[in-house]
């Protein structure tokens, strides 16, 4: 999901939004962000910080600005 590309295309944006969407989107480089199922709907795994420990065995934890999230 990459809601980003065509948010930039048609608003002005701020950085602040870039931050925000950034956080949504789960930047993960070559690799991709790990969703699991939520009641049928696939949604990223987040948590607060990576200190946390919340990504499962074989995934890493990116911090971002507001949030962090696993990739895998």
């Amino acid at each position: 999901m990459k809601i980003w590309k065509d948010y930039e295309k048609y608003y002005c944006v701020t950085d602040e939004d870039r931050k925000t969407f950034s956080d949504m989107n789960g930047e993960c480089g070559k690799k991709n962000p790990l969703e699991v199922d939520d009641y049928g709907t696939q949604i990223i795994l987040r948590g607060k910080v990576c200190e946390h420990d919340f990504c499962p065995a074989g995934s890493e934890c990116h911090q971002g600005y507001y949030t962090a999230y696993c990739c895998k």
